[in-house]
């Protein structure tokens, strides 16, 4: 009888300790590397567009909606115009439209804040609006990442 209760109390302490699906969707603070696989600028000149890819890095971190990337793509490609040039602007806005997928499993991709297979949905995670529990993990990780975005921008 022993046996059979300590079996039930492992196996009740097993499940209950286990995290949920929910849970191993954890959003990751947010880290910049600046523009990714490019330069941040010219030689002699190196932040000059940096604060347009660290913007775009917020965004990235953090995923959504197709519409939501397509948004972010064009404000990145905007912003290169006005630092650099409309050459260099459409250059990078083609690249991170390939490149920066949420399929593609890369530090840099759109959603990489998140772990690329969704373990609710078994699945890559992909375009996704977030649900109730993603939204408040993202919520109480916001406070630092504003901050780390704006000493990143300052920096500059």
């Amino acid at each position: 009888m022993g046996a059979i209760r300590i079996g039930l109390i492992i196996m009740c302490w097993t499940v209950l300790a286990a995290p949920s699906l929910a849970q191993l969707n954890t959003l990751a603070p947010f880290t910049t590397d600046g523009c990714s696989m490019m330069l941040d600028g010219l030689p002699g000149d190196l932040p000059r567009w940096r604060h347009c890819c660290v913007a775009h890095d917020f965004d990235y971190w953090l995923g959504g909606t197709e519409k939501q990337r397509e948004l972010s793509d064009r404000r990145l490609e905007l912003c290169i115009n006005e630092a650099a040039s409309p050459m260099l602007g459409s250059f990078v806005y083609s690249n991170v439209r390939w490149g920066g997928s949420p399929f593609w499993v890369t530090t840099y991709r759109w959603g990489y804040g998140w772990p690329w297979w969704d373990a609710v949905v078994r699945q890559p995670r992909g375009y996704k609006i977030l649900t109730n529990d993603e939204r408040q993990q993202a919520d109480a990780l916001l406070p630092d990442a504003r901050a780390l975005l704006q000493r990143e921008l300052e920096a500059d």
